[in-house]
């Protein structure tokens, strides 16, 4: 019965919400959603005691009120990423994805090395391809997915924002009631 919930989760810097799907019927249904934060700054007394990270608190959740669900999904807050619109002299998508991290360091002026990006090809023509660039810092999305792997929450699909996630999760729950 866990195959049909989906877990959606959105993550801040100190922040995290959770929503559990399911899939039964013709529309989804909400079984449950909370939000945990990070509240090391706000304990600044304590320094010896270690506050679980908003991922391990939302896996704490899950297990504790016995939720199941079968896959997840991460959606990033958009202080985490920025966007860009870039030109690629390419057409083909392996020759955009070989090349697209030299046209964004050059165009965000950083060293590509601490940065994770992905892209989407908006358009192409006979000059080549209009993409929408996606960066995050490497060292801030790593300790994210870290910390959720290491809650025993392995994302299918990262998403920039809420309304992607939302769209991802709607279209992702159509396909299984088909």
């Amino acid at each position: 019965m866990e195959q049909n919930n989906c877990l959606g989760i959105y993550l801040s810097k100190k922040r995290a919400t959770a929503v559990l799907l399911s899939r039964r019927g013709s529309h989804p249904e909400v079984l449950r959603c909370f939000s945990v934060q990070d509240d090391a700054d706000l304990d600044s007394n304590d320094q010896s005691r270690q506050a679980p990270s908003p991922p391990a608190q939302v896996a704490q959740t899950l297990a504790s009120e016995r939720l199941q669900y079968g896959e997840v999904a991460v959606s990033l807050d958009c202080t985490l990423y920025t966007q860009h619109n870039l030109h690629s002299e390419f057409t083909d998508h392996k020759q955009i994805a070989n090349t697209i991290i030299f046209d964004a360091e050059e165009a965000l002026a950083r060293d590509a090395t601490d940065m994770a990006l992905t892209f989407t090809i908006a358009s192409t023509d006979a000059t080549g391809s209009q993409t929408t660039v996606f960066a995050a810092d490497r060292a801030v999305l790593y300790e994210m997915l870290d910390g959720l792997q290491a809650a025993n929450l392995d994302p299918t699909a990262i998403e920039p924002d809420i309304l992607c996630l939302a769209r991802f999760l709607d279209q992702n729950l159509a396909r299984q009631r088909i």
